[in-house]
This record gives structure tokens, C-alpha cells and sequence, in this order.
């Protein structure tokens, strides 16, 4: 009896399709969809030799070094037993999408068209849900789940953000700048519409490093990654000052209590940083800092996550972790400049970054599984469609001992 082993095109044209509804609906099912598809392509022996090459490669390196240093600071951290538990979920999911990255790069010129089919449709069909969620406050959702679920919208306006620049470009692949630059407009709006304000943010931010790097690549990726970079580095000082609650509230008397609420979690991490600056509090140790469960207002001062990534690595990690995080970025940026892609698919490279980096340093917790698995996916879907340029991808480059 012949086995049966789905093409790599078809696991993502079909992953394609399932994004919508699980990104607006159920976002933390994305990281079931995103193993099932990494446990498909497994079989392909190409794409399990690729897998091995790229372990040797300077993303996989740095990425190691990160894994190393988390499973490091379980060594510190307050529930060790919780802190092993995710660090054995970020070595799954880290091996996952490095699987989807290495099987994106099987596809063929008629297996890219197939999944750029199933994204237009797809895109349209997010699109579409979007606005009608955005426009009825979620009157679909609450047919499916007798109510609103504001949180669970909010999730899947984050995942809307990031994916938009990707279907944008696969419109002006098909059908024209036009067409891109009408489900960009589209998408604002339905971000804008719906009720994560962070996620319309950064939609805005998305175009606007679009057009930076679009105009000038090497100058505008440089920009991105510099300018990024120094943000996470500095992340400790700038929240101690610039995000004092007291400085915040008299400089702005009007601001909401939610936004403000933001301020007070940050100042309170910062100054959680500089006791222990180097090598952190431990993996995971941002929901049981000491001091964590004083009031501000109505909420705790530190609700199980700082809301911002940089802070969040450095209060678990330290600058050993900081370091890490920005050797990562700036690697991911290199490619803005570097990759050989025509300007359109550099500008939608750098706007799904922002678009991530954005929302990573205003909401979610940087270890919610189903936010470290969207870049995975949304890599993976890019790599898909985007043919090889001057023999390099998004994530692929010439490695030791390698010949062009």
C-alpha cells in the first residue's frame, strides 16, 4: 500500500485557508495548525536534510545561544518546575517553524502559485471577517459564542496586523499595486474598527516602514534594525523615565486609566531590572516578582507580564538575554538590505516586522505560545511565495564550508 505524504504546497495552501478563521476566532489554536503542517512536511527527506544545514546557519546559532542561556536561568528562577515546562515549549516550537521555514523553500514555481491562490483567498476572506467584526462589534463571534469575547478579537487583530503587509503583497503580485494598496487602506480600517487599538498602531507602523524601506533598502533596513535594537536595549532607563506614571499623567491629564495603566507596569519593571540587571530574575519570572501584586488602581502593578518584550527579557534574562534578543533582531533585519528581493517584498518583509515588534512591545507576553508561533508562520507563508533571490531567503544564508 503507497503512503501518502502531502506536498509541502499543498500543507501550506491549506494552512493558507485555515488562517482566518482560526487567526480572528482562535488564535491560540494557530499553534496546533502551525505542528500539524511542521509534523507533515517532517517526512520529506529534503526538507529534513535542509532542516540539518540550517542548524549550522547564523539565525540557528543565535537562536541556540538564546535557548542556552533561558534553560540557564531556570537554574534562578522562582517556579522552576513552570520555567522547564517553557523552555521545553520554546526548543518545540523553535524546532516547529524552522521545520516550516526549511519545507517553504521545497516549493516550486507551481506550488508557490498554489499557496499565493490560497492567500488571496484567505486574505480576502480575514479581510471580509475583520471588517464585519470590526464594524458590528463582533456579531459573528457572538453567534458562534453567545458573547463578545473582546480578548479573543483582540488576539486576532495582532494576528491581522502582521499578516496584512503578506497579503498586500501577494495582491500586487497578481493584480497590481492597486489592488495591494486597496486591501492595505481595507485593513486599517478594519483594524481601526476593532478593539485593540495596539494592533491598528501597528498596521500604521507597518506602512510607514514599508515606505521607508521600499524607498531606500539598505538605508531604511539599517534604520529599522538599528533604531529597534537600541529600543531594547534601552529599554531599562526609558522605562524608569520617560514611562514614570507621575511624569506620564501630568504630561497627558486625559489619558485613559487602561493606557495609564501601561505606564505603571513598566516603571515598576524597570526598577524590578536594575536589581538584578545582568543576569535577570530567571525564566518566566515576571508573573512572581516581588512587589508585583501592590495596586495601581484596580489591577496589580504587574498583571503575570510586563506587556512589552524588551522589558520582559530583560527582567528574566538580564543584559546576557538583551544582548541575545538584539543579535537576533538585527540578524532578521540584515535581510531587509541583503536579500536580493524586488522593493516590494523588501517593504512587505520590513512592514511584518514592525508590525510584530510593534504589538510584542505594547501587549502580549513574549512566551504565549501562539505569539511566538505567528512570525513562524507568517516567515514560512513568505518563503512560500517568495522565490530564492541571488540564492538566499529570509531565513537562509551561505554557511561554513558552503559554495555559491
Amino acid at each position: 500500500m503507497t503512503r501518502v505524504i502531502p506536498v509541502p504546497a499543498s500543507v501550506f495552501a491549506v494552512l493558507a485557508v485555515l488562517l482566518p478563521p482560526l487567526g480572528l476566532y482562535a488564535p491560540r489554536a494557530l499553534v496546533i495548525a502551525g505542528g500539524i503542517a511542521a509534523l507533515l512536511l517532517l517526512p520529506h527527506r529534503a526538507v529534513r536534510t535542509a532542516l540539518v544545514a540550517d542548524l549550522r546557519r547564523p539565525l540557528s546559532l543565535v537562536m541556540l545561544a538564546g535557548l542556552v542561556w533561558a534553560g540557564l536561568a531556570i537554574a534562578w528562577a522562582p517556579d522552576a518546575g513552570r520555567a522547564v515546562r517553557l523552555w521545553l515549549s520554546l526548543i518545540a516550537i523553535s524546532l516547529g517553524g524552522k521545520l516550516l521555514l526549511t519545507g517553504a523553500r521545497q516549493i516550486d514555481d507551481a506550488g508557490r502559485r498554489q499557496v499565493e491562490n490560497a492567500l488571496m483567498a484567505g486574505g480576502l476572506y480575514f479581510l471580509l471577517l475583520a471588517l464585519i467584526e470590526g464594524a458590528t462589534g463582533g456579531v459573528v463571534l457572538r453567534l458562534l459564542r453567545g458573547d463578545i469575547a473582546v480578548e479573543a478579537l483582540s488576539r486576532g487583530s495582532a494576528v491581522f496586523a502582521v499578516l496584512l503587509p503578506l497579503f498586500a503583497l501577494v495582491f500586487a503580485r497578481r493584480l497590481g499595486g492597486r489592488a495591494a494598496l486597496a486591501v492595505v487602506a481595507l485593513g486599517l480600517v478594519a483594524l481601526l474598527l476593532l478593539p485593540m487599538f495596539a494592533a491598528f498602531v501597528a498596521g500604521g507602523a507597518g506602512v510607514f516602514a514599508a515606505l521607508v524601506v521600499g524607498v531606500a533598502p539598505r538605508a531604511g533596513g539599517w534604520a529599522l534594525a538599528v533604531g529597534a535594537g537600541l529600543l531594547i536595549l534601552l529599554a531599562p532607563p526609558l522605562a524608569m523615565t520617560l514611562a514614570d506614571p507621575a511624569l506620564v499623567q501630568a504630561a497627558l491629564p486625559g489619558l485613559p486609566t487602561n493606557f495609564l495603566h501601561r505606564f505603571d507596569i513598566w516603571s515598576f519593571t524597570g526598577a524590578r531590572i536594575v536589581d538584578r540587571p545582568v543576569l535577570g530574575w530567571g525564566l518566566d519570572a515576571a508573573r512572581a516578582l516581588p512587589g508585583g501584586e501592590r495596586m495601581a488602581g484596580l489591577q496589580s502593578v504587574l498583571p503575570l507580564h510586563p506587556h512589552n518584550t524588551a522589558l520582559q527579557v530583560w527582567v528574566e534574562l538580564g543584559a546576557v538575554g538583551a544582548l541575545l534578543a538584539t543579535g537576533l533582531w538585527l540578524t532578521l533585519c540584515r535581510w531587509i538590505g541583503h536579500a536580493g528581493w524586488p522593493r516590494a517584498v523588501v517593504a512587505a518583509t520590513a512592514a511584518m516586522m514592525a508590525a510584530w515588534f510593534i504589538i510584542a512591545h505594547l501587549s502580549f507576553g513574549i512566551w504565549q505560545n501562539w505569539w511566538l508561533v505567528l512570525p513562524w508562520l507568517a516567515a514560512a507563508l513568505f518563503t512560500a511565495v517568495v522565490p530564492v533571490q541571488n540564492g538566499s531567503t529570509l531565513f537562509h544564508e551561505m554557511g561554513p564550508g558552503d559554495t555559491k
